[in-house]
């Protein structure tokens, strides 16, 4: 968690241990982001935050029980945590529940009382599902070669006053090539600041990671090797060359992992074939590959050391790096 955190610019925050492999929850802010945790367990964080406009809301993180068998509890927990509330409030995680047989595919038919048992616990709250924009399921499992099951477990769910407070608001499920979980993006300001940094003028800067590509080091040496250039020229001409290079090889590079998490998304919709899945297990190794080197690309402009990155390596020289620290707060959407 603690690699995250800096990875991500995170402050502050508050983690809960996970069991083996199922659960798990953290709660980490930024430093310009008001934030006081009010209660937490081994299902759930309650806190309450403050915008820059002086509004109040609370934020839960929420992980019902994977066991059916212990869904009463996890709905009590609901319960508890909206009764007697007053003012904003948004309810979002993995509930280990769906609410209609459509957020279910494959496997052995959901039980009524079971999704009923869920929507009555969401009333009893005062929360209603957001909706969605993205992939229809946010987990997925083959059981076996014949079974592959899908299903919308993983949520946001927020009281009217919350709404009211946000109205511009988007939920996106995200795809991830490393999970069985779909991320969830909740944009209280949905796509009002979108578009607000695009078009500024790059300046050039050594990026870290070129340090994981063979090329780099090659037009290093190449350059390097010129006897008859004084220290000046061989730097200039380093630059130059590399900046040549980048632009051929990480041109667009979020637009490249776009393309690919769509593809990855059309297959995980659609595609149960073996041959299928064999393509989806491919394009995550390339979507992991270029996210690798986009957040070398973010760290670096937020000022996190990219010298113990890379230490071990012998690329030489290493031109100082000048980090843009605003542009990764609206790259990672703080």
């Amino acid at each position: 968690m603690e690699g995250i955190r800096m990875k991500c610019n995170f402050h502050n925050g508050i983690g809960v241990d996970a069991n083996g492999r199922s659960g798990g929850l953290a709660l980490q802010r930024k430093e310009k982001v008001a934030l006081q945790v009010i209660s937490y367990s081994k299902n759930h964080i309650d806190a309450e935050a403050i915008d820059q406009q002086g509004s109040k809301w609370r934020l839960t993180g929420f992980y019902g029980e994977p066991n059916t068998n212990q869904h009463d509890s996890s709905w009590s927990l609901l319960r508890r945590l909206g009764s007697g509330n007053q003012g904003a409030w948004v309810c979002m995680g993995d509930f280990n529940e769906i609410l209609w047989l459509t957020e279910k595919e494959g496997g052995r038919l959901k039980s009524d009382k079971q999704m009923k048992d869920f929507r009555e616990a969401l009333d009893d709250a005062g929360l209603c599902d957001l909706g969605f924009t993205g992939s229809r399921f946010t987990w997925k499992r083959r059981r076996n070669k014949q079974t592959l099951i899908k299903k919308r477990l993983d949520r946001a769910t927020a009281n009217s006053d919350w709404c009211n407070l946000f109205p511009d608001f988007k939920v996106t499920h995200l795809i991830s090539s490393r999970s069985d979980h779909c991320p969830l993006l909740l944009d209280t300001e949905g796509n009002m600041i979108r578009n607000k940094f695009r078009g500024r003028r790059r300046r050039n800067k050594f990026e870290v990671m070129w340090l994981k590509e063979m090329e780099a080091q090659q037009i290093i040496e190449d350059v390097w090797s010129c006897a008859s250039w004084d220290l000046k020229k061989k730097m200039n001409g380093v630059a130059n060359r590399l900046k040549k290079w980048s632009d051929l090889k990480f041109h667009n590079l979020r637009d490249k992992v776009d393309k690919l998490t769509n593809e990855l998304e059309m297959l995980r919709s659609n595609g149960d074939k073996d041959e299928e899945l064999m393509k989806e297990e491919h394009l995550c190794v390339e979507i992991d590959d270029l996210l690798q080197k986009e957040e070398s690309f973010w760290m670096q402009r937020a000022k996190i050391n990219w010298l113990h990155a890379g230490g071990k390596h012998k690329l030489s020289p290493r031109p100082s790096i000048s980090a843009q620290k605003d542009e990764f707060h609206q790259r990672s959407g703080g």
